[in-house]
């Protein structure tokens, strides 16, 4: 094969891949996500992966184009329900289950890298910093209006006197 491959200088993982003359896979008649997952499950000591980190993948969004008949998968990385900032994998799949191209952003050993599993400020306190880095004179006033009780510690602030609406956050 005439593989071409980018690396991530950061992640020490390659960051794009494709097969010059042909594709990366063999067909498959499963669905797309199902090949794009499998593809980084097959592939995970190259792209630095650990089972947990193939496990938390979750289809973000999936595109065919009308012109190529190409599925386009978004695979966005999870760690204990917490979407992993930048953590995506992007992955191209023809008529026949081949996967063309695979574009790779996804964090090696979630779990290894983290350096702490609780929050350093509150989403008060979060809002209020965004809002003195941008110069926003604030009232102060980002209670809390609702919660979710989701892994991710979603919730909703009052506006605190920056924003139009009520300002969602979570992890």
């Amino acid at each position: 094969p005439d593989l071409l491959m980018r690396g991530d200088s950061n992640l020490g993982v390659p960051s794009f891949m494709m097969n010059g003359s042909g594709f990366l896979t063999e067909p498959s008649s499963d669905a797309p996500q199902l090949i794009a997952q499998g593809y980084f499950n097959a592939n995970r000591a190259l792209f630095g992966l650990t089972p947990l980190d193939a496990k938390g993948m979750v289809s973000s969004s999936q595109h065919t184009s009308s012109a190529s008949g190409l599925s386009h998968m978004y695979l966005q990385q999870q760690h204990n329900g917490i979407l992993v900032l930048d953590g995506v994998a992007n992955v191209s799949v023809d008529l026949l289950g081949r996967v063309l191209v695979v574009g790779n952003s996804l964090v090696p050993d979630v779990a290894g890298s983290l350096n702490t599993l609780q929050p350093s400020l509150t989403p008060a306190q979060a809002a209020q910093r965004a809002a003195i880095s941008r110069g926003l004179a604030s009232n102060g006033d980002f209670t809390t209006q609702s919660q979710q009780g989701t892994p991710d510690l979603a919730q909703v602030l009052a506006d605190g006197g920056i924003s139009r609406d009520p300002i969602p956050a979570k992890l």
